[in-house]
């Protein structure tokens, strides 16, 4: 069997190929679910469409305020935060555009315990039970999960 005579190369191929299928998966998905419906009450099965927008801390202040703007503005009717800690600053902005039952604050440091901690702050929208879209929310992808959002919530439902 000459094909054979790389076994490098198969091994790259396969390789290759779990990454491009692999690529776009939120791989804490499970993690989040189980933190979700455990520590929140919160079950992403029964809600057509869910928002969960993660606020981690030790955040720049400039980087801070841009995306308190850009995320007190994103569609969505079901849209809930999560927040590493409690912080004033954040606090009052979220409670000024949100509903308080919409604000969760981590006191027991259940996002280092269900892995959910990432150096940037955190967007996972779910869509009939199944994470359908996330990113890390940063100025330079704003336009990117605006386009998203709207794709999955529909045009003109800013709030």
């Amino acid at each position: 069997m000459k094909y054979i005579k790389y076994p490098g190369f198969n091994f790259l191929c396969i390789f290759y190929c779990i990454m491009i299928f692999s690529c776009g998966a939120f791989e804490r998905e499970r993690e989040l679910v189980r933190l979700l419906s455990v520590e929140t009450g919160l079950d992403v099965t029964q809600i057509s469409s869910m928002n969960i927008i993660i606020l981690q801390d030790n955040i720049c202040g400039a980087c801070t305020d841009d995306v308190l703007q850009f995320i007190t503005q994103l569609p969505g009717e079901h849209t809930y935060f999560i927040l590493s800690e409690e912080q004033p600053g954040i606090l009052n902005h979220l409670r000024a555009h949100i509903s308080e039952e919409k604000i969760f604050i981590d006191k027991e440091d259940l996002i280092v315990r269900y892995g959910l901690r990432y150096a940037r702050d955190l967007i996972v929208v779910f869509s009939e039970g199944k994470v359908k879209y996330w990113a890390f929310i940063k100025e330079e992808n704003f336009p990117d999960i605006l386009k998203k959002m709207n794709e999955i919530h529909g045009k003109g439902r800013l709030r």
